[in-house]
């Protein structure tokens, strides 16, 4: 009996991430997601941001952070396609009631996914979020510079998808994580020195950005980093 649940639990998480990353599937009755298609998703469009992974394919970069991060901004201002920056070509998927992930694909294989995590959510919806963390090629994590009072939250947050609880690591180490400190546009913001002051040893030799999604401060700088660790498998 304990196997038969232990499955049927493991096969609920399994659809919720498939939701998420793969095409849409007949849902089972014990588990509730949609998928939203966009008009012309899988682009052959491209920008100088997405120049940036030109040679390479089939990699997944998760976007996370709490709400109001910034990183939907990314991914409308820089990763997606749409000329007018109106996110025409940008996926919601929602693997389960209550969570949604925003989806960019390119031709190539490149999937941008931006979601927030935490905010008091259910468990059940926090294992979702580190599953599909668990499955990026490379992670993204997003401060918003002018939430000072969040920012121990924000680093509690990134324990629990990035490293995963009890200190365990969710993503391996020859995968690229970076930080991006996001809206540092007025002389209140946060600094670098500030989030690895809260973050201490767990942002080590990780790499943190002072980075504007509307403006494009730092943006290419930023995932210039991140794509040529990627080609170099770091």
């Amino acid at each position: 009996m304990a196997s038969s649940q232990s499955t049927e639990r493991g096969d609920w998480l399994q659809s919720s991430v498939h939701a998420v990353l793969g095409p849409a599937i007949k849902p089972k009755p014990s588990c509730i997601f949609s998928r939203i298609p966009n008009p012309f998703a899988r682009s052959t469009i491209s920008t100088p941001f997405s120049k940036l992974f030109d040679g390479l394919v089939d990699r997944k970069i998760v976007l996370a952070g709490l709400d109001g991060g910034g990183q939907g901004a990314i991914l409308r201002q820089h990763a997606s396609l749409d000329p007018n920056h109106e996110g025409k070509d940008i996926e919601t998927r929602k693997p389960m009631v209550g969570s949604w992930v925003e989806r960019v694909s390119y031709e190539t294989g490149i999937m941008f996914l931006a979601m927030d995590v935490g905010c008091c959510a259910p468990e059940w919806i926090l294992r979702v979020e580190l599953a599909i963390a668990a499955k990026g090629d490379a992670i993204v994590w997003v401060i918003n510079a002018v939430d000072g009072e969040r920012l121990k939250e924000s680093k509690y947050e990134f324990d629990r998808v990035i490293r995963g609880r009890g200190g365990i690591e969710v993503v391996e180490q020859t995968r690229p994580v970076m930080i991006l400190l996001n809206s540092c546009k007025t002389p209140n913001c946060l600094t670098i020195g500030d989030a690895r002051e809260v973050y201490g040893d767990t942002s080590g030799d990780l790499p943190i950005f002072e980075t504007d999604a509307l403006t494009g401060k730092y943006i290419h700088e930023a995932f210039r980093w991140l794509t040529e660790n990627l080609r170099h498998g770091k």
